[in-house]
Order: structure tokens, then sequence, then C-alpha cells
């Protein structure tokens, strides 16, 4: 059985295969419901469960924009289609 020893942790790389902004823009996308606009109080709650900063959170909600995941509607910010296939199930 292999075991991990705190010179392993310590000697560890970062190797960030994901950016953090795309990663949280995936995350943000749990969020949504299908066919309607993101619900304040659910979007409030991640960013306090996910203890998350402004610049945080503006990042990933540009980052899901730029990616073509959400759009900015009348109604307020929507899941595109695009979006929803990148959304865990």
């Amino acid at each position: 059985m292999a075991t991990v020893k705190l010179a392993d942790v310590e000697g560890m790389v970062e190797n960030q295969a994901m950016p953090k902004a795309e990663r949280l823009a995936l995350e943000l996308l749990e969020v949504f419901e299908a066919d309607r606009p993101l619900d304040q109080e659910e979007f409030e709650e991640w960013i306090q469960v996910s203890a998350l900063s402004v610049d945080e959170v503006k990042e990933a909600t540009r980052e899901a924009m730029r990616k073509g995941w959400i759009e900015d509607a009348v109604d307020g910010l929507l899941l595109t289609a695009k979006g929803k296939m990148k959304k865990p199930e």
C-alpha cells in the first residue's frame, strides 16, 4: 500500500490543468436552472458557501460569458445551450 508523507506533500508542484476562472465558471453553471434566469438567492448562497471574493465572482462570470456558457438576457443571466452541455449532471 502506497502512503503519502509530509515530504511528498511539500514537494508537490502546482499543476493547474484547469485555470481557476474556468473551474469557478463551471461551478457557477451548477447554480442555474434550465430556461430560467439566475436566481439571486441561489447565486448569493453559492458565493457564500464557496467563500468567494467579489473579484472571483466577476472573473467566473466573465469566463462563463467568454466561453458562451451563459448570456446576459433582458430577464437576467441565462444558461445557454452550450452551457447546458457543460453543466454537470
